[in-house]
């Protein structure tokens, strides 16, 4: 009867045990897999998860709190969820929240089946404000912005063409560079502040504005004196026209490169009056954009040289057999050649090439004829001057009938 009766408790206590167990396992809670966020707005998040498949009825609610604490001692806001997704809303923009969902076996959300762990979400940050280029060289753009407070990135966009844009770069600072450009070329920018969370959600400016900035100009190709009016002292110089510029920057320099003018045009041309005679000129142009309060230039154009003596005058024999010219020297000049035609369109013969120290030039002969008494000839006077090994022509000549 004793070994029976052990036997028995035996069997009682394997029985005990087993419901023991049994009973533990029903009330501990199951996990819900695959919670993250899909989406951002200002005010909102939607997030999303794996059905639970514990039990032949389940019922969800979204928990979602300031903080992990608050969430897990229950100080957070709870709603229930339709299906295996929901957007909670009335949120702050830039925010930060924290997000579990619980499975419940009832509608009343009492009776506890299973939880996800805690993940980190976040609303849509605030646009950027008060982009602004900073700097341009001929194939670089600099910009910067003010921060975005949450955020932990700025994307870089261009506008490529309508409804076309793509991001070119992230930065963690609120200043960037853009290179691979060319000169001369206008772009406009727009900054997205992004902000990723501890699950991985990159969250993403709620809206952006576009700024247009430039790179540093192209060369001026070319410079010139246009027209000079010898009886009034006015020159006129010309340039060619650059893509995307501000302005101009002319200068007009002596033979020993001392400024004589400096002057910013808005347009690609300049009158000069009264015009620097008696001195060999050089004058350069180079175009700028404006950032801030700073100009930016490309590069200088050549040197365009001139010179105008500040006086010529010419005198005939009563016979009309002989001309005599005598100028004014010029500063800078490397010598001086005198021409003759009968016309004063072309049909030049050179007379002579003179050193920098002559000032006076004696005419007998038109080629190898001598001078006619009964023809009015045309006398030229050309400027040269220095520059390397090499004598440069004045694009202005004194010319004169007699």
């Amino acid at each position: 009867m004793k070994k029976s009766v052990k036997m028995l408790l035996a069997v009682c206590a394997f029985a005990f045990t087993v419901l023991l167990v049994s009973g533990t396992e029903s009330k501990a809670a199951g996990t819900i897999t695959g919670l993250k966020q899909t989406k951002a707005s200002s005010s909102s998040v939607s997030v999303q998860w794996d059905a639970y498949l514990g039990a032949n009825s389940v019922y969800y609610a979204t928990w979602i709190g300031n903080s992990v604490a608050d969430v897990q001692a229950g100080n957070a806001k709870k709603e229930s969820a339709y299906g295996t997704t929901d957007t909670i809303y009335d949120l702050t923009q830039g925010g930060t929240y924290y997000v579990r969902v619980v499975a419940y076996s009832d509608y009343k959300l009492t009776q506890l089946l299973a939880s996800s762990s805690i993940i980190q979400v976040a609303t849509s940050l605030p646009k950027v404000t008060n982009l602004v280029q900073t700097g341009a060289t001929a194939n670089t753009i600099s910009m910067k912005w003010d921060a975005v407070v949450g955020a932990t990135g700025y994307q870089i966009w261009r506008y490529n063409s309508y409804d076309n844009y793509s991001a070119i770069a992230t930065v963690a600072s609120t200043s960037g560079t853009v290179s691979g450009l060319t000169a001369s070329s206008e772009v406009q920018y727009f900054i997205v502040p992004t902000k990723t969370t501890t699950a991985g959600f990159v969250v993403t400016g709620d809206s952006f504005s576009g700024v247009y900035m430039k790179t540093t100009p192209a060369k001026v190709s070319k410079v010139a004196m246009t027209n000079f009016y010898d009886n009034i002292n006015v020159a006129y110089y010309g340039w060619t026209y650059v893509n995307k510029t501000d302005g101009y920057q002319f200068q007009l320099l002596n033979n020993k490169g001392k400024t004589l003018l400096n002057s910013y045009e808005s347009s690609t041309s300049i009158r000069i009056s009264p015009y620097y005679k008696g001195v060999f000129t050089k004058a350069r142009v180079r175009a700028y954009i404006t950032v801030g309060n700073t100009r930016l230039y490309g590069p200088w154009s050549g040197y365009n040289y001139n010179a105008s003596s500040k006086s010529v005058k010419m005198k005939r024999t009563k016979n009309r057999k002989k001309i005599t010219v005598t100028w004014k020297k010029i500063t800078g000049a490397s010598g001086y050649r005198v021409y003759i035609s009968t016309k004063s369109t072309g049909g030049w013969k050179k007379v002579k090439s003179l050193s920098s120290k002559k000032k006076s030039c004696t005419i007998t002969k038109y080629g190898k004829k001598k001078l006619s008494k009964n023809k009015t000839y045309y006398v030229k006077v050309q400027y040269l001057t220095k520059v390397g090994k090499k004598n440069v022509v004045s694009g202005v000549s004194s010319v004169g009938s007699i």
